[in-house]
């Protein structure tokens, strides 16, 4: 947990006006309609009075932050979660990366699942790892032995581990070290392939979930009702690719993405009734092999990645 920081009196406009980190308000008070017809996903910076989100709504923040000059009050839920990879038998893609022209740090694409040969199992390429506060990507599951253990299925692969750097204030996706660019949520590995059996492919791999984006909501007054949500999510692997055919082994299920993290700055007046969350995505399941060939493993799912709470006021920060 980092220690508490006093924020400089040069974060305040004046003793009566609202700090800098709340926003200029220009976006006015809005609340969205509710019941899943308020939806909408964000495609710059806002910068309200008031934000509400109603229940049922769910606001993607697509790497743009929330800012308000009174409050944000979450009934719905904001999210900014990773793409989810596919399963082996539709390819194996691997989730894709956030968009990299965005004020907050955005996850890392998930890799493809290794694809099945008659011989020996192939791995998949390791899923990049994040730098920042975000969790890395899972390791992937071994394809199954083909031919009664003759050809190997591809072994488990570790995602590259995740590098922790902390953000400058003034932009939260810039190290405050060396301006070095962040990442949300690191990649996960997609799965690994099956092993042939001299003849029939082993199972490709499942794809990789990519990893979560970051979340950045700031307001003098905070509140998450009981129901609401605010997460970074990494992306959910697919599973891997099933045999029906021949003597071959499945394909290993793809590993989760990681989390990216979620910011939230106050005002002294923070409340959570609700979900608050930097989780990573699940791993995918292993494929079936047929004959004497083995079933894959499953992925593991990516790691969680850090909440952090910040007041204003007093210069408390907490991270979980």
């Amino acid at each position: 947990m980092r220690g508490a920081a006093r924020i400089s009196s040069s974060s305040f406009a004046g003793p009566n006006e609202t700090p800098a980190e709340f926003g200029t308000g220009e976006d006015g008070a809005v609340t969205t309609a509710g019941g899943g017809a308020g939806s909408f996903t964000l495609t710059r910076p806002m910068n309200y009075t008031t934000f509400t989100v109603a229940a049922g709504d769910t606001v993607t923040t697509d790497g743009y932050p929330i800012k308000a000059t009174i409050s944000i009050d979450i009934s719905g839920s904001v999210l900014g979660n990773g793409a989810n990879g596919s399963n082996g038998s539709g390819g194996g893609a691997g989730g894709a990366a956030g968009a990299t022209a965005r004020p907050l740090a955005m996850g890392l694409a998930g890799t493809a699942g290794a694809v099945g040969a008659a011989g020996a199992g192939a791995t998949a390429t390791a899923g990049g790892g994040p730098l920042g506060r975000g969790g890395a990507g899972g390791t992937s599951g071994a394809g199954g032995a083909g031919l009664a253990g003759a050809n190997a299925g591809g072994a488990a692969t570790a995602a590259t581990a995740a590098t922790t750097f902390h953000r400058t204030r003034a932009d939260p996706a810039i190290a405050y070290a060396d301006g070095t660019k962040l990442n949300g949520g690191g990649g996960g590995t997609g799965g690994s392939a099956g092993g042939g059996d001299g003849v029939v492919s082993g199972g490709t791999g499942g794809g990789a979930g990519a990893g979560g984006n970051d979340i950045d909501l700031a307001a003098p007054s905070v509140t998450i009702q009981t129901g609401g949500i605010v997460r970074s999510k990494g992306g959910a692997a697919g599973a891997g690719q099933s045999k029906a055919a021949g003597n071959a082994g499945g394909g290993g299920g793809g590993a989760g993405g990681g989390a990216g993290t979620v910011r939230i700055r106050y005002m002294s007046a923070y409340t959570n009734s609700g979900t608050v969350a930097a989780t990573g995505g699940a791993g995918g399941a292993g494929g079936t092999g047929n004959g004497t060939g083995a079933a894959g493993s499953a992925g593991a799912a990516g790691s969680n990645g850090k909440v952090i709470t910040e007041d204003i006021g007093s210069g408390a920060i907490t991270v979980a």
